[in-house]
């Protein structure tokens, strides 16, 4: 009887789309169950894809994206993230022994750049880059056009705070964006009155961080010269690649 319980539960927490309410697991944890997570996240996409191909009409398939892009909010701020924290920020300029690509937390040899990090964060949750190179070799705005192709889709704001900032965000709703700052890129989270900005953090301490958007040193050093926010995975063009398998490319110039 013990047996065949820890083996429903464990059905359960493979196959339940995890929830973006959770508590993000510590860092040990997270990297402990590294492996683990993504493939939970490949079994998942296979789940959401298969109720994709079933839908009979346009409400049903947006349903199967909107579950898609929760889900995949959830993951990251829950499992993936947690995993990168810690990991030393540098950039291929910097003489520190590191070169600043690493694709899977803690990579041997390796650190990770800011652009890098969303890169491979994307990766180790599902999305696969036709050119990830280009992506991570470009300033911020580039880097989002080419997830977020449309020009609505982009929102640029100057000289804001970085309180009003996180009431923009809160009343943009829950869910997953990338934010391009003066020379920085990074995630930003959002549930509920929570928003948290995750990032390879080129000030102290100089690592992957999770930190509130209104007490960050780099929001704050950008607030002059502005911000550009992009929704992830809001779009029916993204989470289409992400269910599908299919690859994303880098369409912009690079820096």
């Amino acid at each position: 009887m013990c047996k065949k319980f820890i083996h429903i539960v464990f059905i359960l927490v493979l196959y339940f789309p995890v929830s973006s309410a959770a508590k993000p697991l510590s860092q040990s944890a997270a990297l402990a169950r590294f492996e683990q997570t993504r493939a939970e996240i490949d079994t998942q996409r296979n789940i959401l894809l298969k109720k994709y191909r079933n839908a009979r009409s346009v409400a049903e398939r947006g349903a199967v994206h909107r579950e898609a892009e929760k889900y995949i909010a959830g993951v990251f701020y829950n499992y993936i993230a947690p995993a990168w924290l810690g990991m030393p920020w540098t950039m291929a300029v910097i003489d520190d022994g590191l070169k600043p690509d690493a694709r899977i937390p803690y990579e041997k040899g390796k650190g990770i750049s800011c652009s890098w990090f969303v890169v491979s964060a994307l990766e180790n949750m599902g999305v696969k880059f036709g050119n990830p190179r280009g992506f991570a070799g470009t300033i911020a705005v580039h880097l989002q056009q080419s997830l977020s192709p449309q020009k609505k889709d982009l929102k640029r704001f100057f000289h804001v705070s970085p309180d009003q900032l996180k009431k923009k965000f809160i009343k943009w709703g829950d869910g997953l964006y990338i934010i391009g700052l003066n020379c920085h890129v990074g995630f930003v989270h959002v549930q509920g009155n929570i928003v948290t900005f995750i990032h390879a953090d080129y000030t102290n301490p100089m690592q992957v961080v999770m930190e509130p958007i209104e007490v960050s040193e780099a929001i704050e050093l950008s607030e002059e010269a502005g911000y550009v926010v992009s929704a992830l995975f809001k779009d029916d063009r993204l989470i289409h690649h992400w269910l599908t398998g299919t690859k994303v490319y880098f369409n912009g110039p690079r820096k």
